[in-house]
């Protein structure tokens, strides 16, 4: 995920966040693998303190899409969850699933597309994946298509980390 948060920052794509977890759990997660000044990336950083609603209700994502100034159809959001991906699709957004080890088996029905991972070019998706997605791993390029054929539209990154 880190890499594709610096191909959307290089390619000044605005990127949100938005996150169930309150701010302190949020600082205290795998966020600190981003460069120390990645927190001025994002045009928008909603955790689960400053709305009501918790995911799968969509309005982590609403408030991101509203603080970013971007319809929901020019986004695409990234999860990690079952509930995450329901949320998601809630807000209109097209949705990548990643599934965590916690929810590996959950019910991704929602979703747009479901990867095992992003893969990298040191860690490439497996031949399955690569044929599926044209790639051997995902990138901007890759996304803006998946989304053009499910949407039509050209695309802004939200991303979700959580």
């Amino acid at each position: 995920m880190h890499r594709l948060v610096y191909e959307a920052r290089n390619a000044g794509i605005q990127l949100a966040i938005a996150s169930n977890d309150v701010a302190r759990e949020f600082l205290l997660t795998d966020h600190r693998q981003l460069r120390p000044e990645a927190p001025r990336w994002f045009s928008a950083v909603i955790t689960g303190d400053v709305y009501l609603r918790q995911k799968p209700f969509p309005d982590v994502y609403n408030l991101a899409l509203a603080r970013l100034g971007v319809p929901a159809r020019r986004a695409i959001a990234f999860e990690d969850s079952a509930i995450g991906a329901q949320s998601a699709k809630a807000a209109g957004l097209f949705t990548v699933v990643t599934p965590s080890v916690w929810d590996h088996d959950g019910d991704f029905a929602v979703a747009d597309l479901i990867l095992p991972s992003l893969g990298d070019p040191e860690e490439p998706l497996d031949p399955a994946d690569e044929r599926r997605i044209g790639a051997k791993y995902l990138d901007l390029r890759q996304l803006a298509a998946f989304h053009s054929q499910r949407c039509g539209r050209t695309v802004e990154v939200s991303r979700r980390v959580d």
